[in-house]
């Protein structure tokens, strides 16, 4: 389970069911929301920190080395950084992004880097 795993566990809160109606499908089901209230409950069960994150926080589009926030199409699959030159997958790009702003909110302090944040157990600890 990932909350034995990892301190803290950070998402976007995501409108379904606007992507429902945008995409014409199920959207797996729309059961997100139902995993998000059942993995807050047992984060609160095991001591441990699920923060969501504002849907219109720009993660897609923010460089998650030097934070600079820029347009990137949709259709683009690699994000790269017109400020310092960053390039990777546009979704790990954005995952780095998510996380990082998880460990603000989780904070409340001012923006750090991820080296800088706090002693958090998370996927880059353990090479994934």
């Amino acid at each position: 389970m990932l909350l034995l795993t990892f301190d803290m566990l950070v998402f976007e809160t995501l409108n379904l069911r606007a992507m429902q109606q945008l995409w014409g499908r199920k959207v797996g089901d729309l059961g997100f929301a139902d995993f998000l209230s059942k993995a807050g409950w047992m984060a609160t069960k095991l001591g441990r920190d699920l923060v969501k994150i504002d849907q219109w926080t720009p993660t897609t589009k923010r460089c998650s080395c030097c934070w600079r926030i820029q347009d990137v199409p949709l259709n683009a699959r690699v994000f790269v950084c017109e400020r310092c030159g960053h390039t990777e997958d546009r979704d790990v790009n954005a995952a780095k992004s998510i996380l990082e702003e998880g460990r603000l909110l989780r904070s409340g302090a001012a923006r750090k880097t991820s080296q800088e944040a706090s002693g958090v157990n998370t996927a880059e600890s353990h090479g994934l």
